[in-house]
């Protein structure tokens, strides 16, 4: 009997021993994990359970400092660009949220609308002016070629009349007449009485400044129109300085009427440029005035910088 009981008593304290053996290598072989759990009070508690070990972390490197950290890759915070409150703002451009490859977008950027050069320029001078006068004395259409030809063609013995910046004048020659002699009349300068004081009283600085902004645009139009790798800044200055250069003729001046328009009887003036004949039109008081209003503006424009990129 005494033998029986030994047996038993071995065997429940083995029992025993294999109970607290399991307990301790299950704690020894698992985390902590802090789980909330409401406490009597409502407050949150903790309550331990096991979970099994996490894997190794693999090392990474922080994308702010640089230094490294043996935080798993997968719990490193994906840093967002300068400006952006979306960290999915990070995500490659070609997969969506689900990790599948977005569709290829069909949408175009519009196009920009193109500059109205001529209009733009319009706009500018009839700041500069009220609207009314601006169509009553300039052309409203292709401004920067008529510009372009007008200023080249001011040298050449005659200007197209389809190709002038500035329109007809009101009103016919005033011309006087003898038995002998056609003359032109003093008084044929009033015509231009409002176009010259509009001239002459526009901004020098104003006008220079429009002229440059839209520089690059009249140098392509003087070079398409047969002027490859000239300057047109140059032209414009070499024909302030030929109508600078001009004088007035002594009045009266005679005329001749070989068929149906007038000449200048005096072979030297009939062979002056399309400038100079425009100049003597206006009577000397006006021609001085325009003279004085262009040495003002070539000296503006000889001041001001040339667009980058022209010539």
């Amino acid at each position: 009997m005494r033998f029986f009981v030994q047996i038993v008593s071995a065997i429940a304290f083995c029992a025993v021993l294999g109970w607290f053996g399991s307990n301790w290598y299950a704690q020894r072989h698992s985390v902590a994990t802090p789980v909330a759990n409401a406490g009597p009070s409502g407050s949150a508690g903790l309550v331990t359970a096991t979970t099994p070990a996490a894997a190794p972390t693999s090392p990474t490197i922080s994308e702010t400092t640089g230094v490294v950290s043996d935080r798993s890759l997968a719990s490193v915070p994906v840093v967002s660009p300068p400006g952006s409150s979306d960290a999915a703002t990070m995500a490659p451009a070609h997969a969506n949220a689900a990790g599948e490859p977005a569709a290829a977008s069909s949408a175009t950027p519009p196009l920009a609308a193109p500059v109205d050069v001529d209009q733009a320029i319009g706009v500018a001078l009839s700041a500069l002016m009220a609207p009314p006068v601006w169509e009553r004395h300039f052309q409203t259409t292709e401004l920067v070629r008529k510009f372009v030809l007008s200023v080249d063609n001011l040298t050449a013995g005659k200007l197209q009349p389809k190709y002038r910046l500035l329109k007809p004048v009101p009103g016919h020659l005033g011309i006087l007449e003898t038995d002998t002699l056609i003359m032109l009349d003093s008084g044929n300068a009033t015509r231009y009485d409002a176009l010259v004081s509009l001239i002459v009283n526009l901004n020098v600085g104003e006008v220079a400044r429009i002229y440059r902004q839209f520089y690059p645009e009249i140098q392509r139009t003087y070079e398409a129109l047969g002027f490859p790798g000239k300057a047109f800044d140059a032209r414009l200055l070499e024909v302030i300085d030929h109508l600078l250069a001009t004088t007035a003729p002594p009045a009266p001046i005679p005329l001749l009427q070989p068929k149906v328009f007038y000449q200048y009887a005096d072979p030297e003036l009939e062979a002056a440029s399309a400038g100079q004949r425009m100049l003597y039109r206006l009577g000397p008081a006006h021609m001085a005035r325009v003279q004085q209003w262009l040495t003002a503006l070539r000296a503006r424009l000889v001041t001001s910088v040339v667009p980058a990129g022209t010539r």
